[in-house]
């Protein structure tokens, strides 16, 4: 098996007029021009960031409704909620990789996906009942504090001990909220099986610190929701990132953009979530282990830098990359065409749960993640060949060192 894989991506859009494109992308003479592609680009990650911060407010909302009456009705509409709000940012993530809003200096993609996390940081675990933030009454619940303990801020105060790690000290995003939700997954067979009254103080709890769950529950949700309005600022018409994005060199954005999707399929998606826990057999090497919603998030990745090529998403029909490079090269077009679908139905094949696929090597469900990492490594090299068609000879599909 090959070690760390790759992928790429793109997007598009028209306008109108004689020295402009026309509605289908062209230049008036029936070319796809690579500006149509790039406002195209630009109209899909701003459509479906809105689509990410949408229904992170429905979670929100129904997080708030469970904090206020912890039953197992009100959360079990909460974890629904959480499930949802996956779908739309699961494909965001092809938007990442290039020093967007997401991910530069100053973006917040630490606060919303930040992964793996140690969960006992946050809260109780088998065997350590006082553990985590929750727990530890000398650490103030507030917006500041929390934010401030993401990614190891507060030190070892979440119980790690001798194991204590930074990078997988993580407080805030969706699988924080996840395991909030869902406790820690024990079950061969399901997810995590956090019982309502965790949250309840008083007479009928069952883990002490109820109100203080709750509050950093209802915390986190709200800073998601603010992270995403951010990016959604960022990419609307007359946003800054938007703005600077269009009125660069084409071929820079271009550039961007399919290292985007290149550095997903390979050095993310395939190596990091994928190969590592192939190698290490370990659950918590398994992306939303909490929830056993992992199949859907690579499954929505890939689906994300489909729609980035064909130029799709939702309503939505623009000028696809796939056209731009079609007329440069059209075997390259098809073959990168084919490979995503091909990466797709792959990663739709994986058996449920993923922590069981991946718990034996070479067992049909191990294989088929295999499968899948060989696919997105096959499809990476074929991002890279349809950024030379267009006389790209930069495009990255490596996590940086």
């Amino acid at each position: 098996m090959r070690r760390l894989p790759l992928v790429l991506f793109f997007l598009l859009l028209p306008a109108c007029g004689d020295d402009e494109p026309s509605s289908t992308g062209g230049d008036g003479n029936g070319d796809v021009t690579a500006a149509a592609v790039v406002e195209g680009y630009a109209d899909i990650v701003e459509a479906s960031y809105r689509d990410a911060l949408t229904t992170a407010q429905a979670l929100q909302a129904a997080i708030d409704t469970f904090v206020a009456d912890p039953t197992e009705t009100t959360l079990e509409a909460a974890r629904d909620a959480w499930l949802a709000a996956r779908v739309p940012y699961g494909q965001t993530e092809a938007y990442r990789f290039y020093g967007g809003p997401i991910d530069d200096a100053d973006g917040p993609e630490g606060q919303l996906n930040a992964w793996p996390l140690d969960e006992v940081y946050i809260d109780y675990v088998e065997g350590k009942a006082d553990a985590g933030l929750v727990n530890d009454t000398d650490f103030q619940i507030s917006k500041a504090s929390i934010l401030g303990a993401n990614e190891g801020g507060a030190g070892d105060i979440g119980g790690l001990g001798d194991e204590f790690d930074e990078e997988k000290a993580i407080s805030t995003g969706y699988h924080a909220i996840e395991f909030l939700l869902w406790g820690q997954d024990l079950s061969a067979s399901g997810p995590g099986e956090r019982p309502a009254t965790d949250f309840l103080s008083g007479e009928g709890a069952t883990a002490p610190n109820g109100d203080r769950r709750g509050q950093f529950l209802s915390l986190i949700a709200g800073v998601l929701v603010e992270d995403l309005q951010g990016l959604v600022a960022e990419w609307e018409d007359g946003g800054a990132f938007r703005t600077a994005f269009l009125a660069a060199d084409t071929d820079t954005s271009l550039a961007q953009v399919l290292t985007g999707i290149g550095v997903l399929s390979k050095g993310e998606l395939a190596a990091e979530r994928m190969d590592v826990a192939l190698e290490t057999l370990d659950q918590e090497d398994e992306h939303s282990c909490f929830s056993d919603n992992t199949h859907v998030d690579f499954i929505e990745n890939v689906r994300g830098i489909q729609n980035v090529w064909l130029g799709r998403y939702g309503s939505l029909d623009v000028v696809g990359l796939d056209e731009l490079v079609a007329q440069a090269d059209a075997d390259a077009a098809t073959a990168l065409t084919n490979a995503i679908a091909t990466s797709l139905a792959a990663a739709e094949a994986i058996p449920v749960p993923v922590d069981q696929s991946i718990a034996v090597r070479e067992s049909d469900g191990w294989n088929a993640i295999n499968d899948t990492v060989e696919a997105l490594f096959d499809q990476a090299d074929l991002v890279v060949a349809a950024g030379l068609a267009i006389g790209l000879d930069n495009v990255s599909v490596d996590l940086p060192e």
